[in-house]
């Protein structure tokens, strides 16, 4: 029986008691009302049926609507939207449910507010590129963005409960992590080799609570690795540009210095200083021309001037072009060219990476050595290809001749006049038409370079 049961019982027996003993049961001692205590007693035992009857269903009245109650305070703890009561039978129940009503709505209000805040906040770790990692203070993984899974291949499901060294083989990740637990702002770079050579960006700070205990520790990572090869990147390249810039202009100065001490007066040691002169500054010249052209192409700034263009008058206008340098180093040059092949593009463009190729398959030529042009259709659009007899390029140095300043025999390229920008500029003229640059070599037989331009007419202007 529950305690209002009791209590009702009790209330009811303690004054069905009181009635017996206070009226019944002293008129059963007076002789002259002896004979209607029969009566009285049945009267009795009709009120004490009646009173248990009012008993009963009050309980069940009182017991419907305290569970009423219950289960609406059980669907409002589900986030049921219709967790209300209705109109309660008992008149003196109708304050309480007019206020869990009204507590049910404000539950409901504050439970929509939080739940949009929560949208929003995951709408937001989806969509930035920074990875962010939430960890409890055991140091076990609570959560974890679409970005930090990919930075640290490890999806969401398999991560969570999980401690970042067994998820995650990075003991300095780990233990940077430990240390915001104890306090430490973090923000540090990290290199990891496992599962990919790669160098993190961290930041880690707690989440206290009002009593200053330790709630989480929210981590944002950034894949640091492209950042930093483009640091080096631009560190080589200035020490690159210095380095190619201090030849020229050291022997000019050698060359002024020698003419003003005196070599001025001799006619014939004047003259071939001053065509030395004249070399090495036609050398510094082409090297900033091809490093503004290359800085032009590398940012997108050099816009395409589309113009029909014949193959075929593209090649004779570059061997024209080469021809005298052709014979400076007894080199043969030969055309294969159908008339009727016509691309689209940029005309100072493509002849510039054209002579570019045409330039180095000379140089790089042996005396006596051929050099061919020659077009070919298919899937890929328009092919160029200039091809060699040469010296050709060793296989493992294949990769790296698109780099910037990447000499293979680096004596040969200063004596020739070669900046080492060259390639690089047909790569990027190639990419800026949509297409590439192929190469294929056989060291002391010859290298072909072959420029594959797409299909011009899904091109636009």
């Amino acid at each position: 029986m529950s305690n209002l049961r009791r209590v009702l019982a009790l209330r009811y027996a303690l004054v069905v008691c009181a009635v017996y003993l206070l009226v019944i049961l002293p008129l059963h001692a007076i002789p002259g009302v002896r004979h209607i205590w029969w009566i009285l007693m049945a009267a009795f035992a009709f009120l004490l049926i009646v009173v248990i009857a009012v008993s009963i269903r009050t309980e069940k009245a009182m017991v419907r609507q305290l569970e009423a109650v219950r289960q609406a305070a059980e669907r409002l703890a589900g986030s049921d939207v219709d967790g209300s009561i209705t109109s309660p039978v008992i008149e003196e129940f109708d304050n309480l449910v007019r206020d869990f009503n009204l507590l049910g709505e404000q539950v409901h209000i504050r439970a929509a507010e939080a739940a949009a805040e929560r949208g929003k906040l995951e709408a937001v770790l989806r969509n930035i590129s920074a990875g962010v990692m939430v960890t409890d203070p055991d140091g076990r993984i609570i959560m974890l963005n679409r970005a930090a899974e990919d930075i640290l291949g490890v999806g969401q499901q398999k991560a969570e409960g999980c401690r970042i060294i067994e998820v995650f083989s990075s003991r300095e990740l780990d233990q940077a992590v430990a240390r915001a637990l104890r306090g430490a702002s973090i923000d540090e770079e990290i290199s990891v080799i496992y599962p990919r050579r790669m160098t993190m960006h961290l930041k880690s700070n707690t989440v206290t609570s009002m009593d200053g205990r330790v709630m989480a520790i929210v981590s944002t990572i950034e894949d640091a690795t492209a950042l930093e090869r483009l640091n080096q990147v631009r560190q080589d390249f200035v020490a690159n540009v210095s380095h190619e810039l201090r030849t020229p202009v050291a022997s000019i100065k050698a060359l002024t210095d020698s003419l003003l001490n005196g070599a001025m007066e001799e006619e014939e040691t004047a003259r071939s200083f001053l065509q030395d002169l004249e070399r090495e500054v036609g050398r510094l010249a082409q090297l900033i021309e091809d490093l503004l052209t290359l800085g032009r192409l590398e940012a997108k700034e050099t816009g395409l001037r589309l113009e029909n263009i014949h193959v075929g008058d593209l090649f004779r206008e570059s061997l024209e072009a080469k021809a005298k340098l052709a014979e400076e180093y007894n080199v043969n040059l030969e055309l294969r060219t159908a008339e009727d092949v016509t691309i689209r593009g940029d005309h100072t463009l493509l002849l510039m990476a054209l002579n570019n190729l045409v330039d180095n398959a000379i140089k790089y030529n042996r005396e006596g050595g051929s050099i061919c042009l020659s077009e070919s259709t298919g899937d890929r659009g328009v092919m160029l290809e200039v091809a060699d007899t040469g010296i050709g390029i060793p296989r493992e140095e294949l990769p790296r001749i698109f780099e910037r300043f990447y000499r293979i025999d680096k004596a040969r390229s200063r004596e020739t006049g070669g900046t080492g920008l060259g390639l690089s500029i047909v790569k990027h003229v190639a990419e800026l038409h949509g297409g590439s640059v192929d190469v294929a070599s056989v060291e002391g037989e010859g290298t072909a370079f072959d420029m594959h331009l797409p299909n011009f007419d899904r091109m636009r202007p």
